[in-house]
């Protein structure tokens, strides 16, 4: 490598609108180098890179699938960061998991001899306190972060809430910086800021493991549906998920529309976001819980004629390239 790239590391629980931040931000248009951006999820098919393809073609999009960059992905993750490198990236991006643990990362990334430029944490206005009483990993990647970021200002109902929120934060973390942000979009000075070059970060020690996964009982789910899914019952599943199922996300296509959609499920809420007509890919879903029952999962799902394989966090997710799986 005959130059350092800037590196930038984006956290943030499940559903906390990462996604959308870095839309609003190719959208604006602020930086000029050549942009590479890193997406690492747990599903075969990768979401977030369609929609970030979708919002900026001269960008490019690399996805990591299979599990955390802390962990089961590091290979891949290294092999990815190689490519964007050796194609001339000047600025990367890595949009991280919402289970990955963002210090591993840092030393990890620091070992690879890729060290970070800075660390940011997007965190949830409406569900950040729901999450931090069930997952341990929530509060790790606030204390990891060198800004915050407040997502889905736009959706507060009591703007006094987020003062105290913003107070929680800065007792968590003293040293980060804070924005707020409405509709995944900050203010302009502090994302220059933010990604100015900062102090590099030095490891301590080399470790690779999931006991951040297995501490918070973490259990993972992917779902095959049929090519056609009414509609109707969709929603009727929706809204009678288990509470312990955090995060659900996935492509579905309902009734006899040949119109692919994103769904994405976080905390009780979902919506929905239309892909393109000529977009094709297989009908399916990836379930993020705690303890969640197989059983249960399987006779709700058993409603819109779906197939269920239930995994680990290291193993949901990965594309067995020899084996054509199909929902019956």
């Amino acid at each position: 490598m005959t130059y350092q790239p800037s590196i930038h590391l984006v956290t943030g629980y499940l559903g906390s609108g990462k996604t959308q931040f870095f839309v609003r931000l190719l959208e604006r248009q602020l930086l000029k180098e050549k942009i590479a951006i890193i997406v690492n999820d747990f599903g075969a098919v990768m979401f977030d890179g369609v929609r970030l393809s979708a919002s900026n073609a001269n960008v490019e999009i690399l996805d990591v699938p299979g599990g955390c960059l802390c962990c089961s992905a590091i290979n891949d993750f290294q092999t990815a960061l190689t490519q964007v490198v050796e194609r001339g990236a000047e600025r990367i991006f890595i949009e991280a998991t919402g289970l990955a643990d963002a210090a591993q990362v840092q030393r990890d990334l620091a070992f690879m001899r890729f060290p970070l430029d800075s660390t940011l944490c997007v965190v949830d206005a409406l569900n950040l306190r729901r999450f931090q009483t069930l997952f341990h990993i929530v509060n790790a990647q606030i204390t990891a972060a060198d800004f915050l970021l407040i997502s889905k200002m736009d959706l507060v109902r009591k703007p006094e809430s987020v003062s105290n929120l913003e107070q929680e934060l800065r007792a968590l973390n003293p040293r980060a910086a804070i924005a707020r942000l409405t509709n995944g979009s900050a203010d302009t000075a502090f994302l220059l800021q933010a990604f100015a070059p900062r102090e590099r970060f030095v490891p301590d020690e080399e470790t690779h493991h999931q006991e951040h996964l297995l501490r918070d009982e973490i259990t993972a789910f992917r779902v095959f549906l049929p090519q056609s899914v009414d509609f109707s019952a969709f929603e009727k599943l929706l809204a009678n998920l288990p509470p312990n199922l955090v995060r659900l996300k996935g492509l579905v296509r309902f009734g006899d529309s040949a119109q692919a959609s994103i769904v994405n499920f976080v905390a009780g809420a979902w919506n929905y976001q239309p892909l393109e007509p000529s977009f094709s890919a297989v009908s399916e879903l990836f379930l993020i819980g705690q303890n969640l029952s197989l059983t249960s999962l399987q006779e709700q799902f058993q409603t819109l004629g779906a197939r269920i394989e239930a995994g680990t966090v290291r193993s949901i997710g990965m594309i067995d390239h020899e084996h054509n799986h199909s929902p019956h």
